[in-house]
């Protein structure tokens, strides 16, 4: 039994001796230290440059989002206004189809009675009183017809001027139109060039977005999703820190760079923005806090009917915590904004962010369907839904 501990200890020696590296292995480790070193080091700059582009490109993005929703409010105007216009178009022309039918019927007895000469007139059926009277109606119409002329040429002069008004109204429309149209190339442009360098810079991300996805099939509602989703990030920024202390001491820096669930920094306090939160979408109010909607359930949060491909934009700085179709909810949007706020966007048909990317307030996120149709918002507060309307400013 000895002799095996011995020949087992000596044969341990002899592997730790011969496993001993020589100065050139260890001259070579060193110099690929330092090519690991610089690679890092360039790569860490090549990060911090595209990450300055995307933010550039999501400044731009914003104010794109702006001009587009503006053109939005200005042609949903137009077109309320054109509508009305053409109701009292037809309203209009309406009474004056009476009007004239009436006006031919008088004007034609005046004009039987101007031709007839006063010796038919004695020939008539009628008694001397009813024919005296008759023409003596006849004749005090006349300055009522003249009247009646005057409103019917002030009305005339009202069409007109509603018909003027209208060709206005579309030539604006048209032009306000074809405005967005290129306003919405534009954010087109911003979104592929956004996502070209997002590419470069979250590919980290891709194994997060499938979790993500993973746990929406398994949450049974929006709260159990949140908790899931929370757990997540807590266990990967744990995982993060415990690795980043385990490659170097300094390496804590780099905490704020961990992909996916890690919620980096935003600009400005959520809690302090109470009242001025920005839409994420200009529309309809349809349903608001508390409201019983037409499935029988009790609203969590506003429903607001946009217009047709209508822009939808991040109501605050957060990050993306979930973006997918998630059950009865179709494509949703979950965004954090840090302290256990987090805001709820459902009902868009596209949506061009993905998991772990930093928005800018104001930023587009998504387009709503190509017809009129509902987005749905909530704001959670630690998973329990609270009313979102006064958090907004109060534009719809």
């Amino acid at each position: 039994m000895r002799w095996g501990v011995l020949f087992l200890a000596i044969g341990l020696f002899s592997g730790a001796v011969q496993a001993a590296p020589s100065q050139a292995d260890l001259k070579k480790i060193e110099r690929q230290i330092a090519i690991e070193k610089q690679n890092s080091l360039e790569n860490q700059k090549k990060s911090a440059e595209i990450k300055s582009e995307i933010k550039q490109v999501q400044r731009q993005m914003v104010l794109s989002a702006r001009n587009i929703q503006q053109q939005e409010d200005m042609l949903s105007g137009l077109e309320k206004q054109l509508a009305d216009l053409n109701i009292k178009t037809a309203d209009l022309e309406k009474k004056l189809g009476l009007k004239d039918a009436q006006m031919v019927q008088v004007v034609s007895g005046l004009q039987t009675l101007a031709l007839r000469p006063k010796e038919v007139l004695l020939l008539a059926p009628q008694n001397p009183i009813d024919m005296v009277r008759s023409h003596s109606l006849m004749y005090a119409s006349v300055p009522v017809i003249g009247m009646e002329s005057e409103q019917l040429k002030k009305d005339l002069q009202r069409l007109n001027q509603l018909k003027s008004e209208t060709i206005q109204k579309t030539e604006q429309i048209k032009q306000t139109t074809q405005r967005l149209t290129e306003q919405t190339e534009q954010m087109d442009r911003l979104v592929k060039q956004k996502s070209l360098l997002q590419a470069q810079y979250d590919a980290q991300y891709d194994q997060a977005r499938k979790k993500a996805q993973q746990l929406a099939n398994k949450a049974n509602d929006l709260k159990d999703l949140l908790e899931k989703l929370e757990l997540e990030r807590q266990r990967q920024q744990a995982e993060h820190i415990k690795q980043a202390y385990l490659t170097s001491p300094r390496a804590q820096r780099s905490i704020n760079n961990a992909p996916s669930f890690v919620s980096s920094a935003v600009s400005g306090s959520f809690e302090r923005s109470y009242g001025s939160l920005l839409y994420p979408v200009r529309g309809q109010m349809i349903a608001q806090f508390g409201d019983t909607l037409p499935n029988g359930t009790t609203s969590k949060g506003l429903m607001i009917q946009t217009r047709e491909r209508a822009q939808v934009i991040a109501p605050f700085d957060g990050t993306v915590l979930f973006a997918g179709p998630f059950k009865g909810y179709g494509q949703l949007l979950i965004l954090d904004h840090n302290n256990g706020y987090f805001s709820l966007l459902a009902g868009m048909q596209d949506i061009y962010v993905s998991i772990g990317q930093e928005l800018l307030a104001g930023e587009p996120v998504g387009l709503m369907k190509p017809v009129r149709s509902n987005l749905y918002i909530e704001i959670r507060k630690d998973g329990t839904a609270i009313d979102p309307k006064p958090w907004f400013i109060p534009v719809i």
